[in-house]
């Protein structure tokens, strides 16, 4: 029985240990580089053009306050969208 539960921890510490690395995998990185392009061009342009976007060089907490900033002007963003696009920002254009 000792062996059973041990074996069973050892397997829950694996799973919860890999599930992290599973989120920062390539593709999930991927995916939330693509995302992020389709809300800077479906939800940003709609007020400024991009080049306004794409001149600015600011660091990962920069395009988080700008992107906050937007938020209280009206820009409608959920978690996982708000997260997405700040990534594509500070990888795509940051400093």
């Amino acid at each position: 029985m000792k062996k059973k539960k041990t074996l069973f921890l050892s397997f829950v510490l694996t799973v919860a240990m890999a599930f992290p690395l599973a989120l920062s995998s390539p593709a999930a990185s991927s995916h939330a580089l693509t995302e992020g392009e389709s809300l800077l061009q479906n939800r940003c342009t709609s007020c400024h053009g991009a080049s306004k976007i794409t001149r600015s060089k600011k660091d990962r907490n920069g395009w988080e306050r700008t992107v906050r900033r937007m938020e209280q002007k009206g820009v409608m963003l959920t978690d996982n969208e708000r997260n997405n696009l700040i990534h594509y920002l500070a990888e795509t254009y940051g400093n």
